[in-house]
């Protein structure tokens, strides 16, 4: 379940929600976290009942999209933007990345950030241990207080 670090599982916890799915959730503290707590596992397969349902993804937030010929787009709704009160582009990477000091791969294809866009490092929002998990909410709002977002 993520190694723990928790990126890639709260990733596919936002493209999920993005796409529309009605009902994501992230183990806090990740699989290792659900075992401290000595809670139920199994070790058996098993194939959950089939349901009389269909998923049909419809992407919730379509300014989102950052396919290309998109970026544009996105590009003049900041610009439409950037003084409208409480509207804010969070990048979550870290610094280095933030500031076009590192690039990860082929991922970063420019270095750098958004015009007007605010970092508040996805570290921020972790505990200080592996075992943590997320820090409180009441911690989160303080991180991006002390970045200047109030929420």
């Amino acid at each position: 379940y993520d190694g723990g670090k928790m990126m890639f599982a709260t990733r596919l916890w936002w493209a999920l929600m993005l796409y529309g799915h009605p009902d994501v959730r992230v183990l806090d503290g990740g699989f290792a976290g659900w075992q401290r707590e000595s809670r139920p596992v199994e070790e058996d397969i098993s194939i959950p009942p089939k349901k009389n349902s269909t998923f049909q993804p419809s992407i919730k937030f379509p300014f989102l999209r950052t396919e290309v010929g998109e970026v544009e787009h996105i590009l003049q709704l900041v610009e439409e933007h950037k003084d409208v009160p409480r509207t804010f582009i969070v990048d979550v990477r870290p610094p280095a990345q933030f500031q076009g000091k590192e690039k990860r791969g082929q991922i970063d294809c420019v270095a750098g950030h958004i015009p007007n866009a605010i970092n508040v490092p996805c570290g921020l929002f972790m505990g200080k241990s592996e075992n943590q998990g997320f820090v409180s909410a009441e911690e989160m709002l303080q991180s991006f207080e002390k970045k200047g977002l109030p929420l």
